[in-house]
């Protein structure tokens, strides 16, 4: 049975799939962040964290693929949420963190190719 519901907080839940023929977008505009600095460490974080795969017990078995939020929740809290007692991970925020962990590896690539340019 899928469910919606809008609550008092201005947020809204609806329990099954979504699929949008556009785009699902969030607020990003400068003009509404203070204090931003460059996401440090995140290589590291996504290292830590824990891809998984599993059957949903609450969908028939349904097999996917994903992550624990309890783990995630001890890297990278500010992912993490709750609703109705139970912990959901806003996935589309995990896409900084990637991004830096990218920047962060290929720094430690053209770190090595230098030592072995230097080695030649």
């Amino acid at each position: 049975v899928n469910t919606f519901s809008v609550k008092t907080d201005g947020s809204a839940e609806f329990s099954g799939s979504i699929t949008s023929s556009g785009d699902i977008t969030s607020s990003s505009d400068i003009s509404l962040k203070d204090n931003v600095i460059t996401y440090e460490n995140a290589l590291d974080k996504v290292l830590a964290m824990r891809g998984v795969e599993y059957d949903r017990n609450d969908m028939d078995g349904k097999h996917e693929v994903g992550l624990i939020a309890q783990e995630v929740e001890k890297i990278i809290p500010e992912v993490v949420g709750e609703s109705n007692g139970l912990k959901n991970i806003a996935y589309g925020k995990l896409t900084a963190v990637l991004i830096e962990a990218i920047k962060e590896q290929q720094q430690q690539i053209e770190d090595l190719k230098q030592q072995l340019n230097k080695g030649k």
